[in-house]
């Protein structure tokens, strides 16, 4: 993966070992800076792309939830004022939570009511 855009950041196929599957991506380069990625396939990373792994397990619908409220402030950065490793361990976004943690049952509920889901959740292979 690598902070492009096109082929949802797809640089290459290359015989590296693939070290992480089904987590998100994001951007520390490039011309769209914190773009944020969902990859439902085996990858790995050039060194200009955080790799987002959740310390608990979470639902698909979670993650591409974080997915869009990610990209949604994109606009705080550019290719000058670029996010790095210690901007990102200080960036807030803001999800539904209930008192035991993430309300991961509203959030699906804001997916999957998109008329997109059906064919998203089928081509996710969920």
């Amino acid at each position: 993966m690598s902070c492009g855009d096109s082929n949802n950041g797809i640089a290459g196929y290359f015989s590296v070992p693939a070290t992480h599957s089904h987590l998100l991506t994001i951007a520390f380069n490039g011309m769209n800076t914190l773009t944020t990625k969902y990859h439902p396939y085996d990858f790995a990373t050039k060194d200009d792309v955080a790799i987002c792994i959740p310390r608990t397990k979470m639902r698909l619908t979670t993650l591409l939830f974080i997915q869009v409220m990610m990209n949604r402030e994109r606009w705080r950065f550019s290719y000058y004022r670029k996010c790095y490793l210690e901007k990102l361990r200080r960036f807030e976004v803001l999800l539904p939570v209930l008192k035991d943690g993430l309300d991961e049952d509203t959030m699906e509920r804001v997916v999957s009511g998109t008329p997109y889901w059906p064919y998203l959740n089928q081509m996710l292979g969920t």
